[in-house]
């Protein structure tokens, strides 16, 4: 319970004033950074099939504890040379909670709020800006096949140019890269180094992406292994032709994976497939036309051939519409009616005017 204690405090950013207890902090830390490096070694050794959110677990905590904050801690400045947890407090209180803030302040104004003189604002926004800055999206290749799709990731260093010169975060520093699929399934891992990025500029892998049962939807994850504030996540739906059959359990994640950001240039009726299972029109995918559908309002010259789902199966009318006739609408309007005049409200208090 004291180790939970400790490690809960110094995470959170919870100032611990007995000394005996400081020095406590420091060989627990040093315990946990081992087993948590040990934990990440030993996962990246193993090919389980379904493994991904206990390794990305395992990445985020071993980068937690070697920087000694939570993953979403507003007290990234601390990481920063020259900035300590009263410094650190300072920032937060005045909403300099990330790594772009503190870099887009003025020197002199950061002056002022910390109480300290030129050139401590220069040096702090100068090691803020010059933090490594990632980019990661997808591009599918133009091949379309029924179980597999071509992808390829892309890593892009944004501010290269400038960390030839100097890295704040340093030469050694790298990146974990996952990219997994909604079956909890990783689909690749490498770690990138700041290194090899800063002479090429970018980083690059074509990908044969296996179809999930859940969903299609696919998420990549760049998380630095060192500090805390630039992490990147990005998800794309690939395109897949053919059907696709799920259940109705399975048609709540579609609706989930609508809502995501597709970040790079994916294929124009990539995302076509999940928001038309995510209507009310209880499709699940086994119905034909002449089956109680419809054709759709497309204006494709084969059905058979273009990318279109709804071309090849059709479209049900939704059941809903039954409902909203123009007799059920004035029936209920009147019934409203009725409910307001029989209610009566209560004659108001009289009050009695005090004459001195």
């Amino acid at each position: 319970m004291k180790i939970n204690c400790l490690l809960q405090a110094t995470l959170g950013c919870l100032p611990i004033p007995e000394f005996s207890l400081i020095q406590d902090v420091a060989r627990v830390f040093r315990a946990a950074t081992r087993v948590s490096k040990c934990l990440v070694e030993f996962l990246l050794t193993q090919n389980s099939a379904d493994s991904l959110r206990t390794f990305h677990s395992a990445v985020v905590l071993d980068k937690c504890l070697k920087a000694r904050l939570w993953e979403q801690s507003v007290y990234v400045a601390r990481q920063l040379e020259k900035i300590g947890p009263a410094l650190g407090t300072l920032l937060v209180n005045v909403g300099m909670t990330s790594f772009v803030k503190v870099a887009d302040t003025n020197p002199r104004e950061l002056e002022m709020i910390v109480n300290r003189h030129p050139p401590f604002g220069s040096t702090v926004c100068e090691a803020a800006r010059l933090l490594p800055k990632y980019e990661v999206f997808f591009e599918q290749d133009t091949e379309y096949l029924e179980r597999t799709a071509k992808l390829t990731v892309f890593v892009r260093l944004l501010n290269c140019a400038e960390l030839r010169v100097k890295n704040t975060a340093g030469i050694n520093h790298s990146c974990m890269l996952i990219v997994g699929d909604a079956d909890n399934n990783i689909v690749y891992r490498q770690r990138l180094r700041d290194y090899s990025l800063t002479q090429t500029g970018s980083w690059s892998k074509q990908l044969d992406i296996v179809r999930a049962r859940t969903s299609d939807v696919l998420t990549m994850h760049l998380i630095s292994e060192q500090w805390v504030g630039f992490d990147v996540t990005a998800t794309c739906t690939p395109f897949y032709a053919g059907t696709h059959t799920i259940n109705i359990a399975e048609r709540v994640s579609h609706n989930q994976a609508t809502q995501a950001v597709v970040t790079g240039p994916v294929p124009r009726d990539a995302g076509y497939q999940e928001l038309y299972l995510a209507t009310d029109c209880n499709w699940n995918g086994n119905e034909t036309k002449g089956e109680g559908t419809a054709p759709c309002k497309h204006r494709c010259g084969n059905k058979q051939a273009c990318r279109h789902l709804c071309c090849k199966v059709g479209v049900l009318p939704k059941e809903c519409n039954a409902s909203k006739t123009p007799c059920k609408v004035i029936t209920k309007h009147i019934n409203e009616i009725h409910l307001k005049k029989q209610y009566i409200p209560e004659t108001p208090k009289l009050k009695r005017l005090k004459v001195l």
